[in-house]
């Protein structure tokens, strides 16, 4: 999907580095060994994010193994999978469902409108077998286009729809974690979406696309604007996490909301796109 929640490298320590990567491996292999090569190029760090939240906070058997990949051909590395990984998989698959729906909508790419073509009957099974998490997903997406489609710049209610759309994906169970995980979820999304629109801005005004940045875009302080939206959604996400009983991949999961998500916007900084 869009990469990011992801990592500060700099600030993690060799271990956490390391356990990181396994994780991020074994939802590598859980997408593979269910959808095969297609689902190989799905990965994103923000399902790791997701992966490493739901494993710690559930307790899963993590099993720890090695083996050799396409990506990883000349030796072998671990990855740790366990009774989430498919979950997590399939939450992959839905979300970058979506996604694709979205970018053929924008792009009109031939290259995007067959890997969502074969997706599609993927995405009727996961309807069925997740019906609150596609619900929520889809009835947002189509609320999003909507408005979108009205030429609506209104970034603050967008990128809360968007937080919505994602929210149940947090929550594999209705348990007594589900408003925890789900206000985690809802904040992601917000930023995600922010996030999104910054990183398309300079080529949608180039080519004449919808962003809902545009007109904000032409503020002094737009920087600035930008920056307290995405710090509001992460201190809602940074405050569900903190309620969570977590330890095992805590110091992980704060180094991606306390640091490693500015990593991108501190790229697009550099490089004046803001």
């Amino acid at each position: 999907m869009f990469g990011y929640v992801t990592i500060n490298r700099k600030e993690l320590s060799k271990e956490d580095l390391e356990r990181y990567k396994a994780y991020y491996c074994g939802l590598c292999d859980g997408l593979e060994r269910k959808y095969s090569k297609r689902g190989l190029s799905l990965l994103s760090y923000d399902m790791t994010f997701l992966y490493l939240l739901l494993s710690d906070l559930y307790n899963t058997n993590d099993r720890k193994a090695e083996k050799r990949c396409v990506v990883h051909p000349l030796g072998k590395h671990a990855y740790i999978v366990n009774e989430l990984t498919e979950y997590v998989s399939d939450m992959q698959v839905l979300l970058s469902y979506f996604s694709l729906k979205d970018k053929s909508i924008d792009n009109d790419q031939l290259k995007d409108s067959r890997k969502l073509l074969a997706l599609e009957s993927i995405a009727i099974g996961l309807r069925q077998q997740y019906p609150r998490q596609y619900d929520a997903v889809s009835s947002n997406y189509q609320k999003i286009l909507s408005i979108e489609k009205l030429g609506e710049e209104d970034v603050t209610t967008l990128s809360a729809l968007s937080g919505d759309m994602i929210k149940e994906v947090f929550a594999p169970r209705e348990d007594v974690f589900h408003d925890s995980l789900t206000s985690i979820g809802r904040a992601l999304g917000s930023f995600i979406y922010i996030m999104d629109a910054v990183d398309d801005l300079k080529k949608d005004i180039r080519h004449s696309h919808y962003n809902p940045l545009k007109t904000l875009s032409q503020k002094d302080d737009f920087s600035a604007e930008v920056k307290e939206l995405l710090e509001l959604s992460l201190s809602q996400a940074a405050s569900g996490l903190e309620r969570l009983p977590l330890d095992d991949n805590l110091s992980i999961l704060r180094n991606i909301i306390y640091s490693g998500v500015w990593s991108r916007y501190e790229i697009l900084n550099r490089k004046k796109s803001i």
